[in-house]
């Protein structure tokens, strides 16, 4: 595959994942107008369901290649947003978006897998795909709660997905496949599969917490959140092609070091804290390309353990509830470092990376 059809496969996941988030946060935004608890456990039984079976698609389209799992995830969403009441909180609205949850997942994983297929073992292809869910939320925000916004036009967006998923599918089509070998991380360590494996869970967890469970003092109005997701977004596409660039330990160490004081300073400062928060992001890449080093053959379970984590981590805010600003800086502290520590430790030196 030339390297103009993998930036345009890699664009089309990127919209691919755009699209599912706008109709998600859309849903979300308008239907579930409800005070702040209920809106609390939605949102939480909401990330649950879109993040946890990730790793089941990755089983399934190993066991079944043939099977047409993006476009019968289309076929799930669509029937999810169907029966979602758009304009009422209902119980009928959550069954269907949880529905639409459930698809988000299957989607995920989908393109988790056919960006891992055609990036001949670079980052920036499922980068870039990540990266679009961020948009998409940032849009989704914005439009649901607008008042032209239809339940009419998810099913445009829908459609729009379809097209770019049949244009970017054939890989799911094959019987077999010959997955890009990533060789991120040391393997001359004592049981080094599960090392790894635990350090990527890890980093991965402690992104996640960072970038959703601190406390932000400045995160006040939805502009705020939604710049903050565009930050996200930017931070995961930028890691990915850096670490193809310079290399994954330089970009991992280097990142999750330089966050600490913007993350520290930045609680009441919003400019400086999202630079903190877009240069932990960075580490998305990174942690998925661990993880995909020591399962080589199975992406789809290599992302759903990278989405374990991550759901794992938005879980802890809904545990914990707020965090004293003392204890949040000592906590970012600690995890960030601890986070560089084990990226240095677990990730091979960077050498001959173009």
């Amino acid at each position: 595959m030339s390297q103009t059809k993998i930036l345009a496969n890699s664009y089309a996941c990127f919209f691919v994942h755009f699209c599912i988030e706008v109709i998600c946060f859309s849903i979300l935004t308008h239907t579930f107008k409800v005070d702040n608890a209920t809106r609390f456990f939605i949102y939480m039984f909401f990330d649950m369901v879109a993040f946890y079976p990730q790793f089941l698609v990755g089983i399934v389209h190993e066991k079944f290649p043939k099977l047409n799992i993006p476009v019968i995830s289309v076929v799930i969403m669509a029937a999810g947003i169907m029966l979602v009441q758009y304009d009422i909180a209902s119980p009928r609205s959550m069954a269907g978006m949880l529905i639409v949850a459930l698809a988000n997942a299957f989607l995920h994983d989908c393109c988790a897998i056919q960006t891992t297929l055609i990036g001949k073992g670079k980052l920036f292809p499922c980068a870039l795909f990540v990266s679009g869910g961020s948009f998409g939320v940032v849009i989704g925000q914005i439009l649901g709660p607008s008042t032209f916004w239809r339940k009419e036009y998810l099913f445009i967006v829908l459609a729009v997905m379809l097209v770019l998923l049949l244009l970017t599918n054939d890989s799911w089509l094959v019987e077999e496949y010959e997955y890009p070998k990533f060789d991120l991380v040391k393997r001359d360590m004592p049981n080094s599969y599960m090392v790894i494996i635990v350090a990527a869970y890890f980093v991965t967890f402690v992104r996640s917490f960072i970038g959703y469970a601190i406390p932000i003092s400045w995160r006040k109005e939805l502009w705020q959140s939604i710049l903050l997701f565009f930050i996200m977004g930017m931070g995961k596409a930028l890691g990915g092609w850096l670490s193809d660039k310079i290399g994954a330990r330089k970009v991992g160490v280097y990142s999750t070091l330089l966050c600490i004081p913007l993350l520290i300073w930045g609680q009441n400062l919003m400019v400086v804290s999202i630079l903190g928060i877009f240069l932990f992001s960075m580490t998305m890449a990174i942690t998925f390309g661990m993880f995909l080093s020591v399962i080589p053959d199975n992406p789809g379970l290599a992302f759903g353990l990278t989405t374990l984590a991550l759901g794992n981590g938005i879980m802890v805010p809904f545990i914990t509830g707020p965090i004293d600003p003392m204890l949040n800086a000592v906590i970012i502290v600690v995890l960030s470092v601890a986070c560089s520590v084990v990226l240095g430790k677990t990730l091979k030196e960077d050498k001959n990376v173009n």
